[in-house]
C-alpha cells in the first residue's frame, strides 16, 4: 500500500485528504506543490532530479523547467525557515532538489490535533463560537477544586446543548487550567469568538461565583456578574450564567433554543458532587481511576436513582473496563445493560444515556444499536466531542470506514487540545485498521500505546498492523506487554472477542497478530 501520511518537523502531509498542516494550521501548496512534496518525502531526504520532480507534478505533460523553479520557490515561501534558520528545500547543483529532514522530530510547542484536521476548533456555518476556561478555585481548601471544575463542566454542557452554538469541549479547555492565558491568542488558536472565564469560592455553606464574557477578537469585556448564594443554589446560578451568556451573544435564536433545552439532570447536590468526581476520574481511564469512578457513580445513583447521566456514564465505564480485560464481559453486560436502560427510562434526552446504550451495542457487536444510539446522542448535543468520537468508533466497527473518519475529525474539531489524547488516538487506530490503512493504523496505535501503556487494544492494533506491514520493530516487547496484561491473549481469542462486527475484519485482525508473532 502506498504511503498516505508523512510527518516532518512541524508539518503533516496527508495525501488522502489533500492536506498540508503546520502546527494545526492548514497550508495551501496547491496540487503541484503537494505532488512535489510527496516526491521529496518519499525520497527520505535524498536529492530528487528535476526530471523526476516534473514527472511527479506534471505527469504526461511537457513543461519548461522554469515552471518547476516557480513551484519550488512558492513551496519555500509557504514552508518558511527551518528550526536551524535555513530553507526546508535545498538546491542540489546540476541535479535537482532535496527536502531537508530534521535529524530528530521537532516537538510542537503545543499539543496538536491527532487527526491533522484542517481547522481545529473552527465554528461552521457562522455559528456563535465559545470556549469556557476552567473557573478558578478561590476557596481556602484546595480540595474544593473539583467544585469549580464541576461548575465549569456544567456550564460548558449547558451551552453545548444549543445546536446554534459551537462549543469547544471541556477536555481541551482543561489543558489551560491554572495557566496564564492571553485571551486574544486563545481565541485565535481555538477559532472561537467568545471566551467565558470566572472563579468560584465555597466556604461555610455559601458559594460565591464570578463570571465574565470576553470578545476574544478585541479582548473587550462584554458582560460580567457576581453571585453569592447558599451552596444548595448552585444549579440556579449555573442557569443564570448560561442565560446571561446567551443574552449577550445571540438573544433571539439562542434564548428560544435555551428555553427548549433547559433541563435539570438532578436537584441533589450530593449526587452531583459524586458525578463530577466520577467524571474526572473516568476521563483518566486508568484501571485504578476507572474503578474509583464506578464507586462514585454508584454513590451518585444511590443519592438519586433517576440520575440519567450517572447511569449512562456508569454503563460506559463498565463496558470499557471489560473491553480492556479488567472485568468479566458477560457479568458486566448484565449490569451495564440494565443501567443504560434505566438511564433512558429516566431521561431519553440525555446524551450520556445514549452513550451508555451504545457501549452495550459495541460490546455485543450490535451495529444497529451502537450506531443509532450514538447518532441520537450527537443529535441531542452536536458539540458532544466524546459522542462524536464514539460514533466514529461505532461506525468503524461496523465497517463504515469513511463515515467513521468524518466523525473522528469532527471530534477533533470540537476538542483540538484533547487532554486525554489516548482516546482519540485509539479510535483513529481502530478506524484505520478497519480501512486496511495499516501504516496510519500503526502510527496511531503506537501513539495510544505510549499515552496509555497499560491498555490492551492499542497494543493489539499495533501488532496487527505491524504484522500486515511486515514490520517487526518493537513487536516482541509489545507481545510481552500484552501477555502481561492478558496472560491468555492469543490471535484466536482476539478473533473471537474483538468488537469488529464484520467477520472478515476479525479474521484480518487475527492474521495480522499471527504475522507479528502472537500465537
Amino acid at each position: 500500500m502506498d504511503r498516505q501520511y508523512f510527518e516532518f518537523g512541524p508539518f503533516v502531509l496527508d495525501l488522502r485528504r489533500k492536506l498540508l498542516v503546520k502546527n494545526g494550521r492548514t497550508l495551501q501548496p496547491g496540487q503541484r506543490g503537494m505532488a512535489l512534496l510527496e516526491a521529496m518525502l518519499v525520497a527520505e531526504g535524498k536529492p530528487v532530479s528535476k526530471s523526476d520532480l516534473m514527472d511527479a507534478a506534471w505527469p504526461g505533460v511537457n513543461v519548461e523547467e522554469s515552471n518547476l523553479s516557480v513551484q519550488i520557490a512558492a513551496l519555500r515561501r509557504l514552508l518558511g525557515t527551518s528550526p536551524e534558520g535555513g530553507e526546508w528545500i535545498n538546491t542540489v547543483q546540476r541535479l535537482g532538489y532535496q527536502l531537508v529532514l530534521p535529524t530528530a522530530p521537532t516537538p510542537p510547542t503545543e499539543p496538536q490535533p491527532l487527526g491533522g484536521d484542517p481547522t481545529p476548533g473552527r465554528a461552521e456555518d457562522g455559528k456563535p463560537s465559545i470556549a469556557v476556561l476552567p473557573f478558578d478555585n478561590m476557596s481556602p481548601d484546595p480540595a474544593h477544586s473539583f467544585f469549580a471544575d464541576g461548575i465549569t463542566d456544567e456550564i460548558t454542557t449547558a451551552l453545548s446543548r444549543l445546536k446554534s452554538f459551537f462549543v469547544i469541549a471541556r477536555n481541551t479547555m482543561f489543558t489551560y487550567k491554572g495557566k496564564p492565558v492571553n485571551i486574544q491568542a486563545l481565541g485565535e488558536e481555538l477559532g472561537v469568538r467568545y471566551i467565558l472565564e470566572g472563579s468560584v469560592r465555597s466556604a461555610g455553606g455559601r458559594i460565591r461565583i464570578s463570571a465574565q464574557l470576553i470578545d476574544a477578537a478585541s479582548g473587550s469585556h462584554i458582560w460580567g456578574d457576581r453571585y453569592e448564594r447558599a451552596a444548595d443554589d448552585i444549579f440556579a446560578i449555573q442557569d443564570e450564567i448560561t442565560a446571561n451568556v446567551i443574552a449577550h451573544i445571540g438573544p433571539e435564536v439562542l434564548a428560544a433554543e435555551n428555553a427548549r433545552a433547559v433541563r435539570k439532570a438532578t436537584d441533589n447536590l450530593s449526587a452531583w458532587e459524586c458525578l463530577v468526581r466520577g467524571m474526572f476520574l473516568s476521563a483518566r481511564m486508568s484501571r485504578e481511576d476507572s474503578h474509583a469512578a464506578l464507586d462514585l457513580l454508584r454513590q451518585a445513583i444511590a443519592h438519586d436513582p433517576g440520575y440519567a447521566q450517572a447511569l449512562g456514564l456508569m454503563a460506559w465505564v463498565m463496558v470499557w473496563r471489560a473491553v480492556q480485560g479488567w472485568d468479566d464481559m458477560q457479568v458486566v453486560l448484565v449490569e451495564a445493560g440494565a443501567a443504560s436502560q434505566r438511564a433512558l427510562a429516566a431521561d431519553d434526552n440525555e446524551p450520556w444515556a445514549w452513550l451508555g446504550r451504545a457501549a452495550v451495542g459495541i460490546a455485543t457487536r450490535d451495529s444497529g444499536l451502537s450506531v443509532s444510539a450514538m447518532e441520537r446522542a450527537v443529535e441531542l448535543n452536536p458539540n458532544f466531542a466524546i459522542g462524536q468520537g464514539m460514533l466514529g468508533l461505532a461506525l468503524s466497527f461496523s465497517g463504515r470506514y469513511a463515515e467513521a473518519l468524518s466523525r473522528l475529525e469532527q471530534a477533533v474539531r470540537l476538542s483540538p487540545r484533547e487532554l486525554f489524547q489516548g482516546a482519540f488516538a485509539q479510535q483513529y487506530a481502530f478506524t484505520h485498521f478497519a480501512g486496511a490503512d495499516y501504516t496510519r493504523g500503526l502510527e496511531f496505535a503506537m501513539r495510544a500505546h505510549q499515552l496509555r501503556p497499560g491498555h490492551v487494544y492499542p497494543m493489539v492494533i499495533a501488532l496487527a498492523c505491524a504484522g500486515h506491514l511486515g514490520s517487526q520493530t518493537a513487536t516482541a516487547q509489545i507481545i510481552r506487554d500484552l501477555k502481561a496484561a492478558i496472560p491468555h491473549a492469543t490471535a484466536n481469542w482476539f478473533e473471537e472477542t474483538a468488537p469488529y462486527v464484520l467477520v472478515e475484519d476479525r479474521k484480518r485482525l487475527a492474521t495480522g497478530l499471527r504475522l507479528a508473532g502472537l500465537d
